[in-house]
């Protein structure tokens, strides 16, 4: 991956005491700003325009994909070759193996981000029927990401020296949730430890996602099942696996990330087989926070926008 554009170079200092040596030294370098619009019904699926092989494309920017994928058809559009994986490859949605085919292209750029030969995973359908893909993690890997729907962009930067910082520059450090994130980049994707009901849960927090989800083994532990009170059906959900998972809604009584507590939760909660986390914090919590991920300190910092609250619905301008 390389960098390009009159970004490069541009330099956000933060603000930090003199009288710290480590925080004279750090340097936090933006080195992609891009422009972000909420496709959707709801508006919950962040997408970010690229090219691939100088076609333009329209990509979900999914923290929680281990993959670059796009659909059979935008491959085709895109005059790609899909073949078969490599042996013991395998793909998993919603814990659901999902086929898929490979496929190389010469040049995929957004943002001032150029990647060279990038390999694409050919999934049957995309995310969405208005999208092409999804911008997984080797778009990526190397930088801090901060994703501020509210103000319809997502910033890459490259940190030097900051160690011990707290990174999120726009707001006084006693107003941040700061959540400890599984190592990089063994962990590949952002994963880190929230709680609900106050059980402690393991969470993927994606951008990827519409909604913030729980496991049904995980609701369970958090004192919400099936037959409850006011727990009821909802009808099936899946992500890009073969067939949908048995889906039921229920009423939690609070959702705690960092210091943030958000009370008087309704959530689904899906009967997934072998999934990897036990809840997915979705982009229903992206609209409604402006969040770092810093995969350099293995950090996530995060703080409330506005005064919508948790679920509330981002200002329409420029959505699809």
């Amino acid at each position: 991956m390389r960098w390009i554009g009159g970004v490069l170079g541009g330099l956000l200092a933060l603000l930090v005491s003199p009288a710290s040596a480590a925080s004279a030294a750090c340097q936090f370098r933006q080195v992609a700003e891009l422009p972000v619009t909420l496709y959707g019904a709801r508006a919950l699926r962040p997408v970010v325009g690229a090219t691939i092989d100088g076609v333009g494309a329209n990509l979900i920017f999914d923290t929680g994909g281990a993959f670059i994928g796009l659909s059979q058809a935008s491959a085709m559009r895109l005059k790609l070759h899909p073949t078969a994986p490599p042996p013991g490859f395998q793909m998993r949605s919603y814990g659901q193996i999902v086929q898929a085919q490979v496929a190389a292209a010469h040049r995929l750029a957004y943002g001032g981000v150029v990647i060279a030969s990038p390999e694409f995973l050919i999934i049957d359908r995309a995310p969405s029927d208005d999208v092409d893909g999804f911008l997984g993690e080797p778009a990526f890997a190397d930088v801090d990401i901060e994703i501020d729907l509210a103000d319809r962009v997502i910033r890459l930067f490259q940190p030097a020296g900051c160690a011990g910082e707290n990174l999120a520059y726009w707001a006084d450090p006693k107003q941040v949730s700061v959540v400890d994130l599984e190592p990089f980049p063994k962990a590949v994707r952002p994963l880190g430890w929230v709680e609900i009901n106050g059980v402690r849960l393991r969470a993927l927090f994606d951008t990827g996602a519409p909604d913030t989800d729980l496991t049904a083994d995980a609701a369970k532990r958090a004192g919400v099942r099936p037959g409850d009170l006011g727990v009821h059906e909802a009808g099936t959900a899946g992500g890009l696996g073969p067939g949908g998972l048995k889906n039921w809604r229920g009423h939690f009584q609070s959702l705690t990330i960092g210091k943030e507590t958000i009370p008087d939760l309704v959530l689904n909660f899906t009967d997934k087989p072998n999934a990897s986390a036990d809840l997915i914090i979705g982009a229903d919590y992206f609209v409604t926070h402006r969040v770092l991920i810093s995969k350099s300190q293995g950090k996530l910092y995060s703080t409330p926008v506005g005064q919508g609250g948790y679920g509330a619905q981002p200002k329409p301008s420029g959505s699809k």
